[in-house]
């Protein structure tokens, strides 16, 4: 028996370790994997030696440069292979590289392995390089001397600041000792465009860049000469607003399908926006229909609710809900599912990611298998936001929120791309979108409402293919900051809230009323005709 044991734990323990083995073979079809293959040619199968010296310098808000020494090889060296973050870049035949569209304020992790002619591979440059991105609003602050040195106070520039707008930029700095200043500005390090000196001596400058174009980069030199003819320098760059982008009309928002015995109660809210003129929901029992002319249309108005009452136990219904404005273009659809279950069925979990178990596809392109969170823009108010992190967009959650990617980022292969919210304090509360292509097919793009609250709402992109096969599954993190945005209405009751503005009106008519009783006591006039002692006047008032 004791044996019998041994042999079941041990069992398991086998298939334990096998399991854990190949549950990296087991994550999305579309995630990126690198093997290394031996190709010969020859008797060559040595690798080239490691790529060494390699740097990683910021330029811009968007551009890390990197450079290394070149490897040796027993034959050629044709290529390096460049991994960011550890994931695979790109590869080149020289020994520098330009990594541009980078985010702002935003560190990236660099290694380097070079390739032969027969494909053998170096290992990865070691230890990897790291480089931050300049942010939109550069500052380098520097303590300035608090006396002379051995060869006097020595001129510093500090406090550097780059502000940029949409068509212009405000450059602020300070010197330790009064010095006449010029900037320089251009979009390389040669300063090509323009300068301006300042007339007087000063330890405060500021200094205004006018007629920039919007979203460009732009590096600044700085250059301050003091009394004694000495002279500092130093650049900042910094990159211009983006143009005001359009921003179609929002989605319905909290779109929701709940099941009942005999019918399904759909319910939303409306996008508060002047263009609103009204909705459409379509229905399938298939899949989620992909625009508002795919699937059965159940309702055309502009109501917040619907029962679809043409509905049958044992059957999953998805339902896609558009907003429609004056002009008669749609949003770009919210999904909602439901099934009423038949007998010894298991109930949907209301408000669940309905794409979570869709089966993943076979084959991926390779195009969609590059795709990544900075692929997509985020927008509000018409600018496009900068990326706290790799996985993360800080927004304002009292504002609409456009989310796009460009049509020509991904083949005409695929049927759709969705994607889904997650409730920051319900992970099992999820609203689901489509990103759906615009009239001139520039962009797959969707405009969801005002989140109403502030929180980290987890962000699941899936790409999907025409048989509803995952391509790609991309994940972020939407932070959210309300800035004192007004509540809606219409999202809630407070009864508490109710009763004691009630009550609050009672006491007020009550005290009202009785101000009045007081003013209609009868009173005591003493008649002036009488001259009547202090002690019979107290009588008579009695």
């Amino acid at each position: 028996m004791h044996y019998v044991h041994t042999k079941i734990i041990s069992l398991a323990l086998l298939v334990a370790l096998i399991s854990a083995q190949l549950a990296p073979l087991s994550t999305f079809a579309a995630q990126s994997t690198f093997t290394t293959s031996l190709t010969t040619f020859g008797t060559d199968v040595t690798a080239p030696t490691v790529p060494t010296g390699l740097t990683a310098t910021p330029v811009s808000s968007s551009q890390i440069d990197l450079s290394w020494t070149a490897s040796t090889d027993d034959f050629t060296v044709t290529g390096y292979r460049i991994y960011r973050d550890s994931v695979y870049l790109t590869t080149i035949s020289g020994t520098s590289y330009s990594d541009t569209g980078l985010s702002a304020s935003t560190t990236y992790s660099y290694t380097v392995e070079a390739v032969d002619q027969s494909n053998n591979m170096s290992g990865q440059s070691n230890p990897p390089v790291s480089a931050t991105t300049f942010g939109t609003v550069v500052v380098t602050p520097v303590t300035p001397p608090s006396g002379p040195g051995s060869g006097g106070i020595t001129l510093l520039i500090y406090n550097v600041s780059a502000v940029p707008q949409e068509h212009q930029a405000v450059i602020t700095f300070d010197t330790n000792v009064s010095a006449q200043t010029k900037v320089y500005w251009g979009k390389t390090h040669e300063y090509e465009i323009g300068s301006m000196s300042a007339l007087f001596y000063g330890k405060h400058h500021e200094v205004s860049i006018l007629g920039l174009e919007s979203g460009a980069t732009y590096y600044a030199k700085i250059e301050a000469t003091d009394i004694r003819g000495f002279s500092k320098t130093q650049e900042v760059a910094f990159t211009t607003l983006s143009p005001q982008v359009f921003t179609p009309l929002a989605n319905p928002s909290d779109f929701k399908a709940i099941p009942f015995d005999t019918y399904i109660q759909l319910s939303w809210l409306n996008p508060i926006d002047t263009r609103f003129d009204q909705v459409r929901v379509v229905r399938s029992d298939t899949f989620f229909p992909r625009d508002p002319n795919d699937g059965v249309p159940i309702y055309e108005g502009r109501a917040e609710a619907y029962k679809d009452t043409d509905v049958r136990a044992g059957t999953t219904y998805y339902y896609a809900l558009f907003a429609r404005d004056s002009s008669g273009a749609f949003s770009s659809g919210a999904l909602a599912q439901a099934r009423i279950v038949a007998q010894g069925e298991i109930a949907l979990i209301p408000g669940k990611d309905p794409f979570e178990s869709i089966p993943d596809a076979t084959h991926v392109d390779p195009i969609i298998a590059e795709l990544t969170l900075a692929d997509f823009d985020f927008i509000q108010q018409g600018r496009l936001l900068i990326n706290v992190g790799n996985e993360t967009i800080a927004i304002n959650g009292g504002v609409p929120l456009t989310i796009r990617l460009k049509y020509d980022k991904v083949p005409e292969i695929l049927k759709t791309i969705a994607f889904s919210l997650v409730d920051p304090e319900d992970a099992t509360k999820s609203f689901p979108f489509l990103l759906r292509v615009n009239a001139d097919k520039t962009y797959y793009t969707a405009t969801i409402g005002a989140l109403g609250r502030s929180g980290n709402y987890t962000l699941n992109i899936v790409v999907l293919d025409y048989q509803n096969q995952g391509l790609k599954r991309i994940h972020g993190t939407i932070r959210a900051l309300v800035f004192g945005a007004p509540a809606d209405i219409r999202r809630g009751f407070d009864p508490f809230g109710f009763l004691i503005l009630i009550l609050l009106i009672l006491i007020l008519l009550l005290l009202m009323s009785r101000r009045e009783c007081d003013d209609e006591q009868p009173r005591k006039v003493l008649p002036n005709s009488l001259d009547l002692s202090n002690t019979q006047k107290h009588d008579l008032y009695k």
